[in-house]
C-alpha cells in the first residue's frame, strides 16, 4: 500500500510542486514513515494532524521532510481564499463564494461532507489514493456549487 501511495503521488507531484500535506503523515513505525515521506516529490508544508505528535513533528525536522509545518495555511490562488488545514473548520458557508476550507481528517470518499461550512475534503480516501492539486479542487468546487444552484 505505502508503495502505491508513493507512485501515485510522484506521479503528480514535481520536484518543483509545492505541496500542502493536510496531516496524519505516519503511524506507527515512525522510521519505515520517515523513509517514505523523503521519497515524496515537491516542496511540502505540513498542516499539523492528530496523528502528527510532537515527537514525530521532531523527527519530521530532523529528517528535512517539510520546508514549513504549521497548524494551518491560508492561501490565496487567483481570487480563491484556502484555509488548509487538517480538521473540517468553519471558514465560511457554501453560498459564500471561493473562500474554503481544505482539510485532510475525516478519511470520507465524499470530498463535499461538510459542504454546508464551505469544506472541500483532500483526503486520500477521497481522491483515488492520490493527491488533487489545485485547479481541480476549483473546477470541483464549482461544479458542486452550480450542481447545488439548479
Amino acid at each position: 500500500m505505502n508503495i502505491v501511495l508513493v507512485e501515485n503521488y510522484n506521479k503528480l507531484i514535481a520536484p518543483e510542486d509545492e505541496v500542502y500535506i493536510l496531516g496524519d503523515c505516519m503511524l506507527k513505525n515512525d522510521s519505515i514513515g520517515i523513509k517514505l515521506l523523503s521519497q515524496l516529490n515537491g516542496h511540502k508544508y505540513l498542516a499539523i494532524g492528530n496523528h502528527d505528535t510532537n515527537s514525530r513533528i521532531i523527527k519530521y525536522c530532523d529528517a528535512g521532510i517539510f520546508d514549513d509545518i504549521q497548524f494551518a495555511y491560508r492561501f490565496h490562488y487567483h481570487k480563491w481564499h484556502f484555509y488548509a488545514t487538517h480538521y473540517p473548520t468553519i471558514t465560511s458557508n457554501a453560498n459564500d463564494t471561493r473562500k474554503y476550507c481544505l482539510c485532510g481528517h475525516s478519511h470520507t470518499k465524499n470530498k463535499f461532507a461538510h459542504w454546508e461550512f464551505g469544506c472541500y475534503h483532500c483526503e486520500l480516501d477521497a481522491h483515488e489514493n492520490a493527491p488533487v492539486n489545485i485547479e481541480e479542487i476549483i473546477e470541483d468546487i464549482k461544479l458542486e456549487r452550480n450542481s447545488n444552484n439548479g
